[in-house]
């Protein structure tokens, strides 16, 4: 006859045979023995500081069992998922062949019958068979718009649109040009039968601006170039690769868009993965406890060991998606890039880091790319599409190639306070890369801030195993989705010091977890010392912020008598 469990086990299920892998006979010899105890309440075992562990036995093998339920659930999100993207991607609509980036933020002035609204520095794109200006009338049918397009003293095309009140949208059919043509000006007379408002915003690079009746307006207006007939995404998608390409370096191309997309798709197949072997299938979670190893590179594999293997699954999508961000994100755009670009070149150029002075002048290398991606001058942070014209991509190449010097005047702008140490890292890609294009050292520096992704992911997970040891599920949702979280993607395929300080916070976080779980040791507490010092060093936070989780979690252990807690 089997004998009944010890009363300290009547209050929770039985598996110690199971789960702890300990004899039924020495299970009741100890009463309640600690290693079966721990797997009782879910708790990992101890180390002893002094080289003594408690060390549990492996857990027999047992066919997973998959929950079909839940399996079903997932092929059915999947399933509508895709069905809505290939629903959205089957839209057919005009499509834009060019633009000038322009968006309608404010009135420009207003227009009375027979006012002239003219704008220089046009680039019309070949094919395109019709002109979008936004024109809001006052009545229902508002005047008519005598369109004319010039190339100095040749007129180029000419043509007319109605404008009404309900849809701001004004659409004039034009001729096709058969190659892209810049330094064109676009001027509209307003016909008789009422007032039009003039409506525009900043004035990107290469752009002019807009003048009525010869007067400056201080903006331009939005002009869309529109490619004929209606089209869906689908059929648009190798353009679209092509422009994704378009504002590169010498590594850029259409191969960018396709590599991005393979990157998330394989980011989505592991995502996969990892939940059906850790949230669908009833597997059980074996952490075999050794005794610690003697030197400091052999006690770094054995933690390495430890690390389940979802975890490195949940630090290769941070990875993955991280990447895919990088490269479809334009030079500049994700934020504050391009002096944190300029704190790295300092520190990868001269050896030290940027100095205020009283006026910021960045590298002319960096200048000109900036100039010539259309994203502005230091402080335009705007919303500019980016390049999409062949002749937009050959001025650019010519100012990545021409020499320009990568000395500033040792001034990062509002990155001038940052630590070091992420900028430091950042040097390394920038000097391997050295004699590429400065847009193809940013294309590297990105990779590294991808590799902090990863970390971070895998850290998040850490993270909630400390917190939830009995729930290998919650692992792989905390850790997997904080990979996808779509901010935390954009910003760390980008050059930027939150990438590192994630990777740090998260590390902090699982210290601290794993202290208040397993007790606060002399050895803890040396690996969470690294972390409160590279916080201020890797971004800027708050006189002590890093400090105070230790001493909750001291106060925390001191007061559980320095034990594990449950």
């Amino acid at each position: 006859m089997a004998r009944p469990p010890p009363p300290c086990a009547r209050s929770v299920k039985w598996t110690v045979e199971a789960r702890a892998g300990l004899s039924e006979a020495g299970a009741h010899e100890g009463g309640c023995a600690q290693g079966a105890w721990d797997d009782v309440i879910g708790r990992s075992p101890r180390t002893d500081e002094r080289g003594g562990v408690a060390v549990r036995g492996r857990a027999p093998s047992r066919p997973r069992r998959l929950d079909r339920r839940a399996l079903a659930c997932l092929l059915l999100s999947a399933a509508v998922l895709v069905g809505a993207v290939a629903v959205a991607l089957s839209h057919a609509a005009p499509r834009r062949a060019g633009t000038n980036g322009v968006h309608a933020e404010a009135v420009l002035g207003g227009a009375m019958p027979g006012t002239r609204v003219c704008q220089g520095g046009e680039l019309v794109p070949a094919g395109a068979t019709a002109i979008r200006l936004t024109v809001p009338a006052q009545i229902a049918q508002g005047p008519s718009l005598q369109i004319e397009l010039r190339r100095g003293q040749r007129v180029l095309a000419q043509t007319s649109a109605a404008t009404h009140a309900a849809d701001w949208e004004v659409v004039a059919p034009l001729p096709p040009f058969a190659h892209d043509v810049a330094g064109v000006t676009l001027c509209y007379t307003v016909g008789g039968g009422g007032q039009v408002a003039i409506l525009g915003g900043f004035t990107p690079p290469g752009t002019g601006g807009a003048t009525i009746d010869g007067t400056e307006t201080g903006g331009s207006i939005g002009i869309e170039y529109l490619r004929p007939g209606r089209e869906s995404w689908w059929s648009f998608l190798p353009t679209a690769a092509t422009r994704i390409g378009t504002g590169r370096g010498d590594w850029g191309g259409a191969w960018m868009a396709w590599a991005a997309a393979l990157l998330a798709l394989a980011a989505a197949a592991l995502a996969v993965r990892a939940l059906v072997r850790t949230v669908l299938a009833d597997a059980p979670v074996r952490e075999p406890v050794a005794p610690p190893a003697a030197g400091r590179a052999a006690r770094a594999r054995q933690a390495l060991r430890r690390v389940p293997a979802v975890g490195w699954t949940a630090l290769a999508i941070g990875v993955l998606n991280a990447l895919a961000w990088s490269l479809v994100s334009p030079p500049f755009q994700v934020p504050d890039e391009e002096v944190h670009v300029a704190y790295a070149q300092q520190i990868g150029e001269h050896a030290r880091p940027p100095v205020r002075r009283p006026v910021v002048r960045l590298s002319p290398e960096l200048s000109a790319a900036m100039i010539d991606t259309r994203f502005g001058e230091l402080g335009d942070a705007r919303k500019v599409p980016a390049l999409w014209s062949p002749l937009q991509q050959r001025r650019l190449d010519a100012a990545l190639h021409a020499g320009l010097s990568r000395s500033g005047n040792g001034d990062a702008g509002v990155a001038d306070s940052e630590p070091p140490l992420y900028y430091a890292l950042e040097a390394i890609p920038y000097r391997l890369a050295r004699g590429a294009t400065l847009l193809d050292r940013i294309t590297l520096m990105r990779a590294l801030s991808a590799l902090m992704a990863g970390a971070t992911a895998l850290l998040m997970l850490l993270f909630v195993r400390e917190c939830l040891p009995g729930r290998p599920w919650a692992w792989t949702v905390g850790g997997v989705g904080a990979a996808f979280v779509p901010l935390f993607g954009f910003v760390s395929g980008g050059v930027n010091p939150d990438a590192l300080l994630f990777a740090v916070g998260a590390a902090l976080f699982a210290c601290v977890a794993r202290a208040f779980r397993r007790g606060l040791t002399t050895r803890r507490a040396r690996a969470r010392a690294p972390g409160t010092r590279a916080r201020p060093v890797s971004s800027r936070l708050p006189s002590g912020s890093g400090s105070r989780p230790i001493c909750c979690s001291r106060c925390s252990t001191r007061s559980s008598g320095n034990g594990p807690s449950s």
